[in-house]
């Protein structure tokens, strides 16, 4: 009789944990850049309107940069409440999973991460005026319009926006990396009223449904104290 094998969830998860590190830094790395060329956008569409004697970004729409915004603040909302719920995990697992999740971010110097989302937010920006122009239908006369009708200042605001947003990024997760544990702590603090207990998600979870039913039985366990024992002598 022809015994079947399981499959090893180890060796399974062993391609995952390799991609989920490389695939977290072009994430970070993409929305950083998008961050940063919608903010240089809207930088560039007001500083032109004074600066310039032809802004090129007038007279169109600029649902692009929106929707920009959107995505980014939608994304990384997901990724502060995913890293709420892994306070409820185990410290140590959660801040080793954490760490192994941004090495690659980490290795980076700051000065190069900045400098790939520069280029990255240089690319966006100019996809972004060119796709606001084809929807509604104005025509881009030359490369200078893409960058608000100004080579100098649009590479300018860029550069300058994108160095500052790539450079907060990196040092961010840097300090988030450094202080996971202590983080952890302070969000279940505040969730359960304890400091974390090391113990298990599930073990904090019931934990955070018993405190629900603290507070009713203990208000009824002190009325119930108040009452004097009755009287078995006169």
């Amino acid at each position: 009789m022809r015994v079947m094998s399981t499959p090893d969830r180890s060796q399974s998860s062993k391609p995952l944990s390799r991609i989920a590190p490389a695939a977290f830094l072009v994430a970070v790395v993409v929305l950083a850049a998008l961050a940063a060329a919608a903010a240089a956008h809207s930088a560039i569409d007001l500083i032109g309107d004074f600066a310039l004697p032809r802004d090129s970004y007038d007279g169109m729409a600029h649902e692009s940069r929106a929707l920009a915004f959107v995505v980014v603040l939608v994304i990384a909302a997901i990724a502060i409440l995913r890293f709420f719920w892994s306070a409820l995990d185990g410290a140590h697992a959660s801040t080793a999973a954490f760490r192994s999740l941004v090495k690659p971010m980490l290795a980076l110097p700051v000065w190069r991460f900045a400098a790939v989302v520069t280029l990255l937010a240089l690319v966006a920006l100019m996809a972004m005026e060119s796709t606001d122009a084809l929807f509604d239908g104005v025509r881009i006369g030359d490369f200078a319009d893409v960058l608000g009708g100004s080579i100098p200042l649009g590479v300018g605001v860029t550069l300058a926006i994108a160095v500052c947003i790539g450079a907060a990024v990196s040092q961010l997760l840097r300090a988030v990396a450094a202080a996971h544990e202590a983080i952890i702590e302070i969000v279940c603090a505040i969730l359960i009223g304890v400091g974390h207990p090391g113990g298990s998600s599930r073990g904090i979870r019931t934990a955070i449904s018993l405190d629900s039913f603290a507070a009713p039985i203990s208000i009824l366990s002190t009325r119930a104290g108040k009452r004097a024992p009755p009287l078995l002598f006169d």
